[in-house]
């Protein structure tokens, strides 16, 4: 005879590999046949995104493809320019070897240029050696089936639990373009060419509803170009573009919890002239990729363990394995230095612009605080003193080393920890250093991992003869072993707690004591 089984349905989500991995991307960059040749390299930085991420349970690997940006400044052979650009993609793969991977992982990559160093070829080539850091997170989602109840069944005893879990709900990886007109600030010359654009996402937010969820931000948009006037001068513009994109995710609700990670895929931007014939705006598009992952709290009651008085039961039992974000952290850190420009380069007349970007080599998890170490890749672009050298780019690393109080985090923490530049200040202090100040944003999301025992499947069997009750003494005396629970007791001899209870002249809550006696009777059928 079959059983009767209710049973529900459990969702995990399970990080089963997180690893760093950094990798060397050389490439050749051709200056465009509409630049001039390339003298020297002021500055150089590259952003990188993934493409694609395609995993390989056969040879245990994930075959990452991605795009490469690179953002060059560069001193040109021809006299009436002081500086030009190159601003170009180009496509990058690598394969990252993972032991015991599974065919249905899922990969989340986010990678971070370290450095780019450059080497003029001639005058239409520049060769570029990338460092890259691939910080991948690897999770299988897996579907449980957990039975909580046993229907019309006299015969069976149940021992029940509870526990409250984080139920995986989906994931969503929605990409979107966010379009805007942007205008040259007043007392700006108008635009002749754009050098460079710095593109970030700040003020980061989410709203839940049902089966929705809001992607708030503000586009932070950082412009070098050179001007359309007399000097052809060298100028910036900073402007702020707040956006707020929906995206579907079945069985979400107010009361969710969500991760969620942007990445911003590409960009472009192209001049439009105003009312009077100006290159006064900047036209732009933005494309972003957001990845979200949506889990709910969810009470579960579960059987534990189960016997019959009369028959005997098979339990299919396994352990899960369970992950939860416990607390999620966003703090922000000060990075002051004073830099030199060193003896040999130029000496500043004005700084143009700082851009930098911070870069996480190494975190220590302790009680209720982190300590992290790493640094900003810092670049200063400043008018010179040297006639010949206009325009200067002095490139530093600024070390970080920094803790942070995270209430409620354990030495044993999980960690995810993303850092992004959220400000810039720099000061000209003498014609050879300047004061730089970086506001570092530090997000910390701290997971717990556990493992519980389920019982998945309960089958019926049939009873050794030599353990049936016609083969048992209608009473037995039983003295207590280490250990020992009324639950152990009642099912080694086929009966029930309350029978024992009865017997005994117990009250369940009762302590029982190693070597205490007990009368265990035959369940009356």
């Amino acid at each position: 005879m079959s059983l009767d089984l209710a049973r529900e349905a459990i969702k995990v989500n399970k990080v089963v590999n997180g690893k760093a991995t950094q990798i060397i991307v050389e490439n050749d960059i051709i200056v465009p046949d509409s630049k001039p040749d390339a003298v020297k390299i002021l500055a150089a930085d590259a952003e990188a995104y993934t493409t694609s991420a395609d995993v390989s349970a056969v040879d245990e690997s994930i075959f990452i493809k991605g795009i490469m940006r690179y953002k060059i400044l560069y001193k040109p052979d021809d006299s009436e320019a002081n500086i030009k650009s190159i601003n170009t993609s180009i496509p990058f793969s690598h394969k990252m070897e993972i032991s015991g991977i599974d065919k249905d992982a899922k990969c989340i990559i986010k990678n971070i240029v370290e450095h780019v160093e450059c080497d003029i070829s001639n005058g239409r080539k520049i060769n570029t050696k990338t460092i890259v850091q691939l910080n991948s997170r690897i999770m299988i989602e897996k579907e449980h089936f957990i039975v909580n109840d046993i229907n019309d069944s006299d015969d069976v005893q149940i021992l029940r639990n509870s526990m409250q879990i984080s139920n995986f709900v989906g994931n969503n990886e929605v990409i979107y373009t966010i379009k805007d007109s942007m205008e040259v600030p007043t007392g700006n010359p108008p635009i002749r060419e754009i050098l460079r654009n710095d593109v970030k996402i700040i003020n980061k937010d989410l709203r839940l509803s049902d089966n929705k969820v809001a992607l708030i931000g503000e586009l932070n948009i950082v412009t070098l170009y050179i001007g359309d006037d007399q000097e052809s001068s060298v100028r910036i513009m900073e402007h702020a573009i707040p956006f707020t994109q929906f995206a579907d995710l079945q069985g979400i609700s107010e009361d969710a919890d969500c991760d969620m990670d942007y990445e911003i895929r590409d960009y472009n931007f192209e001049l439009e002239e105003d009312n009077d014939g100006e290159y006064r705006i900047m036209s732009g598009e933005v494309e972003i990729c957001a990845n979200i992952l949506g889990s709910i709290k969810k009470d579960i009651n579960f059987i534990v363990d189960a016997y019959g008085i009369r028959s005997q039961l098979i339990l299919d039992k396994k352990v899960i394995n369970l992950e939860e974000k416990v607390l999620e952290n966003t703090s922000q850190i000060a990075v002051k230095d004073d830099i030199s420009t060193g003896d040999e380069n130029p000496e500043i007349s004005d700084i143009v612009n700082v851009f930098g970007k911070p870069v996480l080599s190494d975190y220590k998890v302790m009680e209720d605080k982190i300590e992290i170490e790493g640094f900003i890749v810092c670049n200063i672009i400043y008018f010179s003193t040297n006639s010949l050298e206009n325009i200067f780019c002095h490139q530093t690393n600024i070390p970080v080393k920094q803790t942070i109080d995270i209430k409620g985090i354990e030495s044993d923490s999980d960690c995810n920890i993303e850092l992004f530049t959220e400000h810039v200040n720099y000061n000209m202090t003498s014609s050879k250093d300047a004061e730089v100040k970086f506001v570092v944003g530090v997000i910390c999301k701290v997971y717990k991992s556990y493992g519980s025992n389920i019982i998945e499947k309960i089958s019926e069997g049939s009873i050794d003869d030599n353990k049936s009750d016609d083969k048992r003494p209608n009473i037995i005396v039983y003295f207590v072993k280490p250990e020992d629970t009324f639950w152990e007791i009642a099912k080694k001899y086929r009966t029930t707690i309350s029978e024992i209870l009865k017997v005994n002249d117990l009250e369940e809550d009762d302590a029982i004591n190693t070597g205490m006696q007990m009368l265990i009777t035959r369940k009356s059928g």
